[in-house]
């Protein structure tokens, strides 16, 4: 049943990401048609010198930008009180919004450990709150398209401003990756032979890929998926599926990774449903992946990775397998390969956990019903 009237009125201002803030949008409109809230866009001002980092227990501000914290402005129309809240998504958990910290009273923040909270509620109390993962949704609403678009013009501005120097930097680099896109149309490049149809078998799958980014952090991650790639094949032959895929070229060091299954939505979704078992690896800062979300969203029965970020409701065994070495990886699918009634009750508890939890309207209703508790 439709209420009939909204009980909070909300104002996102938003930033020029669209990759982490869709999962807010979504949630948001979502209980904007329940009638739960009213909900309004605006982008927020030109950011200068935006992004925080705490290194050796001080908070730094610095040069760089910071557009992974949408802000809300939430009121109650029972209490007839007003709050600002920032929605933190950044991977790395050591890393802030300077808006955020000056204007709003609460920040739910995506990479968020143990350590850093205690750290932050002896600085700030009561200002930080887990919020936790989130992934990629789809979002067609014209007035978060309209403001996303002016977010773009005002934070580029902002850019030019702040570090002019970087501009021929950043033209040269947007040429060199627009020519490589032309050469191959932007295609992916996986397996000559690569599957198009899931196999009437029980089998693991892991597919991930190949960050081109040029820095330690790509390279490292790159490294330990492949690393899990080869166990994976080694030790289960026909039963794996999966493996890296590339954009411009195969990388040498990861030829014997290339994917055997197609990267199209349609496939890579098909092969997830039938999946036995799929593989989870922490993200960049070792966040939450959004791989680990769309396997809950699936009902999927998931080996992952350990993972020390805070999720507002603590995921455990009972949803998932956590992993620490490629060894537990091994054994873990092995049993949940052998034991059907175990793979099945994982794969109920997942599904639940992730409509309970993380479903995006019910995470926004928890963020917006906690601001005021």
């Amino acid at each position: 049943m439709i209420p009939s009237k909204p009980k909070y009125k909300v104002i996102i201002f938003l930033t020029e990401d669209i990759r982490h803030t869709s999962y807010v949008v979504k949630g948001l409109l979502d209980l904007e048609k329940t009638g739960f809230i009213s909900l309004d866009f605006r982008s927020m001002p030109m950011l200068f010198n935006n992004r925080i980092k705490i290194q050796n227990s001080q908070f730094i501000r610095t040069i760089k930008g910071y557009p992974w914290c949408p802000e809300l402005v939430i009121t109650s129309i029972k209490k007839k009180t007003k709050k600002r809240v920032g929605i933190d998504l950044q991977d790395w958990d050591n890393y802030f919004s300077h808006h955020s910290f000056q204007n709003c009273s609460i920040v739910f923040k995506r990479a968020l450990t143990e350590k850093n909270k205690l750290f932050l509620e002896k600085e700030k109390p009561n200002f930080i709150k887990p919020f936790g993962p989130n992934f990629y949704l789809t979002v067609t609403d014209k007035r978060y398209l309209k403001n996303i678009k002016i977010s773009k013009i005002k934070q580029t501005i902002a850019k030019v401003i702040s570090n002019p120097s970087k501009i021929p930097n950043k033209i040269k680099e947007k040429f060199i990756e627009t020519s490589k896109n032309t050469k191959n149309n932007g295609s992916r490049i996986v397996s000559e032979n690569a599957f198009r149809y899931p196999p009437n078998k029980r089998y693991i799958f892991f597919q991930v890929q190949y960050y081109d980014w040029k820095n330690k952090h790509s390279k490292s991650i790159n490294d330990y998926r492949a690393s899990i790639i080869r166990t994976l094949k080694n030790s289960f032959k026909e039963q794996f599926y999966g493996g890296m895929w590339f954009v411009h070229d195969v990388h040498q060091d990861y030829k014997d990774c290339v994917t055997n299954v197609d990267t199209n939505k349609k496939t890579y979704d098909s092969f997830i449903e039938k999946a036995s078992v799929v593989i989870s690896t922490n993200g960049f800062g070792e966040s939450i992946p959004w791989k680990l979300i769309e396997f809950l969203k699936s009902g999927s029965c998931i080996v992952t990775e350990r993972n020390k970020h805070l999720f507002r409701e603590p995921l455990t065994n009972n949803e998932v397998t956590f992993y620490n070495n490629r060894d537990e990886i091994i054994n873990s699918c092995r049993e949940l390969l052998k034991d059907k009634k175990l793979n099945k009750l994982k794969r109920k508890n997942a599904f639940k956990y992730y409509e309970k939890y993380l479903n995006p309207q019910a995470s926004m209703k928890e963020v917006i019903e906690s601001s005021f508790s």
